[in-house]
């Protein structure tokens, strides 16, 4: 039987550094969102199989990485995307690409772009204050301005293409693919505590990898505190839903919320024509998959 509402959103709340039983992450991960296809891709989800969204199942994916730890990992991950997908937007920066580069599926294009001057890594010293809201919603504020080439990409292919599905994906599948997620999300009318618990998701989504995940962040920028049990690391390694209100608060007083930050000139310059029908499409309405 699987996870109820509550239940999901129960496990979402689990602490970092605590594991996930067993018994409630194999049901968790064995009903939607998450696609058992491909168990080898990690954080692997369908933006439509989300509870309460209003996205078209199969347009959209999101997963971490891509590339598998063996030989026959990464094999499984291109039988899979082969199937199911015909582009894939990387969201990573370039040494990420480099360290572990997408596989080439047969029929899928991938799209990258080196993401803008605005956009920078996690500043660790704004997650020492208090819980870590204060540096997640600086963060998230910098993700949305700058990867907003790609991220304009990505709903011009939605509105011209949306019979053409598609993957968007990061490192771990969580942050900067939350960003643009929770963006397609309300965009297609998804409810604001649905959005936020499609965010919270990845909580359950990194698990399988949760320990390796909480060692990279350390090895990348562990010097800045004062060892794995400082606090700042720990908010900084952590998913909490105050997060992404803070991060809502941050889009709102800028760009004046999500509708916003698409038609503004200084967000992504979609009219109001061009937000409708992305609305539409994403929605499903008169769309049949190419697949």
């Amino acid at each position: 039987m699987p996870l109820t509402r509550e239940q999901l959103v129960d496990l979402t709340l689990t602490d970092i550094r605590e594991p996930i039983a067993a018994e409630l992450m194999a049901k968790a991960v064995t009903a939607p969102p998450f696609v058992t296809g491909a168990p080898r891709i990690l954080n692997l989800r369908d933006l439509g199989g989300a509870p309460g969204s209003r996205v078209r199942p199969g347009l959209v994916y999101r997963s971490a990485t891509l590339a598998g730890e063996t030989p026959k990992d990464t094999a499984e991950s291109i039988e899979w995307l082969s199937k199911n997908v015909r582009k894939v937007y990387d969201l990573r920066r370039e040494k990420e690409r480099e360290a572990s580069p997408d596989p080439d599926a047969v029929g899928v294009e991938n799209f990258w772009r080196q993401p803008s001057s605005a956009y920078g890594a996690p500043r660790p010293d704004l997650f020492t204050i208090g819980d870590g809201t204060v540096g997640w919603k600086h963060q998230y504020m910098v993700i949305a301005a700058g990867y907003r080439e790609t991220f304009r990409n990505v709903l011009e292919h939605i509105r011209d293409r949306p019979d053409v599905p598609i993957l968007i994906h990061c490192t771990a599948g969580r942050d900067r693919t939350g960003v643009l997620s929770g963006l397609l999300q309300a965009l297609a009318g998804t409810s604001p505590d649905d959005v936020k618990l499609d965010y919270m998701l990845s909580r359950v989504g990194i698990e399988t990898q949760r320990e390796r995940l909480l060692s990279v962040i350390m090895a990348g920028v562990g010097s800045h505190f004062n060892g794995p049990d400082d606090p700042g690391l720990y908010n900084l390694s952590s998913l909490r839903p105050q997060f992404w209100t803070a991060f809502l608060e941050g889009l709102e007083d800028k760009y004046g919320g999500w509708e916003g930050y698409a038609t503004s000139q200084d967000g992504l310059g979609f009219s109001a024509a061009d937000l409708d029908q992305i609305r539409r499409n994403l929605r499903g309405e008169d769309v049949r998959s190419r697949l």
